[in-house]
């Protein structure tokens, strides 16, 4: 379910804007500031990522390869005229 809720909001992200999730995956970066969530399907055929964001400063990434859960909303900024959109995490379980 998780999968194809992730696909849909990507697909028709104006439905879920402002709305709140419970994530499960594993947390990576580029190294710099690009931070995403990452998973697999139910039957681990089909992978799933989606940028993350930390805007309050007292919640810090995990470290860990490890899943977790993020609780955040989704979101969308508008940057040179591109609209991205990402999950604002409130925090990581």
């Amino acid at each position: 379910m998780q999968y194809s809720t992730i696909i849909n909001m990507q697909n028709t992200p104006s439905k879920y804007i402002n709305k709140t999730f419970k994530i499960r995956g594993r947390v990576g970066s580029n190294g710099s500031a690009y931070h995403y969530m990452s998973g697999t399907d139910a039957t681990n055929c089909c992978n799933w990522s989606i940028e993350i964001r930390v805007v309050d400063s007292s919640i810090s990434y995990p470290s860990t390869t490890n899943n977790v859960i993020a609780l955040g909303t989704y979101k969308s900024s508008k940057v040179n005229g591109r609209t991205s959109y990402y999950i604002q995490v409130s925090d990581f379980m």
